[in-house]
């Protein structure tokens, strides 16, 4: 991640993340145009996607990356996402700014990820839209959820064109400031697993982030910790992380499980007083799909 000062140099990467189904590759599409550069990841059949545009500061460059509920990645496909907001991935520039696309008839189902994109250290941006769809469903005060998220928000309707310009210069706003990590919302005794793993980790000579460290607790059989394992020092981890599950599930915080429940119980309270949904019509084949990925621990 570049720091305060290289981030005020005209030209910038940013990074388009959010669920599937909410327009993000429309709003990809507002902002960049087309041609867009469409090729794959090395190693995975993930698409790759970038985009450019310039305004009166510079070029800036668009990753489009893939639809996805959470950064858990159990699989390499999954774990593109993060290596490319950790800067893993050569053929793509570092990240700058994260945009959070999220879909705001559904705010408090896509505001799950945003939590996650939250712990990694970089500025985001938080992106409502379908905004037009949304005011006639929705009562929200965007500016108290701004001063509750500690993150600047846009709205737009992308399928419309509505908002782009806006959200252009949102962008550049967003990227000056520094990124503000989201407040500790997980119980003590699981912070205190994952520092006592990241002290270990770090005795061993691997120096990871705290959202990694946590990852590796939640994310059971994951990537993450099946390509650490290979490191002859880190032979331990597997056991390690299985003593640190019954641990904390003695304590009722079984993981994965733990990780919907601190994170949605924490939306709830952020949204408290300053959201109501005005009509609430059957739910759609999307939604029912949707509410099945998210919850399928």
């Amino acid at each position: 991640m570049t720091s305060l000062t290289e981030r005020q140099s005209s030209a910038i990467t940013i990074a388009l993340v959010g669920n599937p189904n909410t327009g993000k590759s429309t709003f990809f599409s507002a902002l960049c145009g087309v041609p867009a550069r469409i090729g794959n990841y090395p190693g995975v059949t993930v698409e790759k996607k970038l985009g450019t545009y310039r305004d009166a500061e510079g070029q800036v460059t668009v990753v489009d990356l893939p639809g996805t509920y959470s950064l858990t990645a159990r699989t390499l496909d999954e774990k593109v996402s993060v290596d490319v907001l950790q800067g893993k991935v050569p053929e793509v520039p570092s990240i700058d700014l994260v945009v959070a696309i999220v879909d705001a008839t559904n705010i408090e189902r896509n505001l799950y990820l945003f939590t996650q994109l939250r712990q990694v250290d970089i500025p985001v941006l938080l992106v409502l839209n379908m905004w037009d769809r949304a005011k006639a469903t929705i009562r929200l005060n965007v500016a108290e959820l701004e001063q509750r998220l500690a993150v600047p928000i846009v709205t737009v309707s992308a399928s419309r064109g509505e908002g782009i310009q806006e959200a252009k210069a949102a962008i550049r706003r967003a990227h000056q400031r520094a990124a503000t990590e989201l407040p500790t919302i997980f119980p003590k005794e699981f912070e205190e697993e994952t520092s006592q793993l990241q002290n270990w980790l770090e005795g061993q000579g691997q120096r990871l982030p705290r959202f990694l460290v946590q990852r590796l607790l939640l994310d059971v059989g994951g990537v993450h910790s099946s390509e650490l394992s290979q490191d002859p020092k880190l032979s331990e981890l597997d056991l390690r992380l299985v003593r640190a599950g019954q641990k904390l599930q003695e304590y009722g915080q079984r993981v994965p499980a733990i990780e919907t429940k601190v994170r949605y119980g924490w939306i709830r309270t952020q949204l408290e007083g300053i959201y109501q949904r005005l009509e609430q019509g059957k739910d759609t084949l999307s939604d029912r799909i949707d509410r099945w990925l998210t919850h399928r621990i």
